[in-house]
């Protein structure tokens, strides 16, 4: 299936659709959804039906350009998520739908080489250089907290991250 476009499906029915066609398909699907609330129940009930399947969201900013309010910390590390997966992970082995909103899809994205220059993995039992993923911290926006309570925060304690 090649350039597939699909519209004016009824609300509820296009998780169903989804799960048919990501079965059916070699690549990744774009799913468009008009807002935050529709990407939210998509996602959801699609994750149901088909609980194996990588699931991408790319909500849109909560703020407009310019704003002196900074955007919520979990739509950030949402967006940062997806693209991140995205430019890391070109071709996968299965594909995954992305469900973006329209006000997410219309807005100017970073270029793919700031996302891959930018991903590190961390992973239990692994080495981590404590100066070096403090000044990688520092560099893509991580802020330094006494408690951590959100995404995008740390908090050193000692010799514990």
């Amino acid at each position: 299936m090649q350039g597939c476009v699909v519209s004016s499906v009824a609300e509820g029915y296009d998780a169903f659709l989804l799960d048919k066609l990501i079965r059916n398909s070699q690549k990744d699907i774009l799913y468009i959804v008009s807002d935050g609330v529709s990407l939210e129940h998509t996602a959801e009930l699609l994750a149901f039906l088909n609980p194996k399947l990588e699931i991408l969201k790319f909500p849109a900013w909560d703020t407009v350009p310019y704003d002196r309010v900074s955007p919520n910390v979990n739509i950030v590390a949402q967006r940062v998520e997806t693209l991140s997966a995205l430019a890391s992970v070109p071709n996968p082995k299965n594909p995954r739908v992305i469900i973006a909103s329209v006000g997410a899809v219309l807005q100017k994205l970073p270029p793919v080489k700031i996302f891959l220059n930018s991903v590190r993995q961390v992973r239990v039992g692994g080495k981590l250089g404590f100066g070096e993923f403090l000044h990688y911290a520092a560099i893509n926006g991580y802020n330094r907290v006494e408690q951590v309570f959100e995404p995008g925060e740390y908090a050193v304690r000692g010799d514990i991250i």
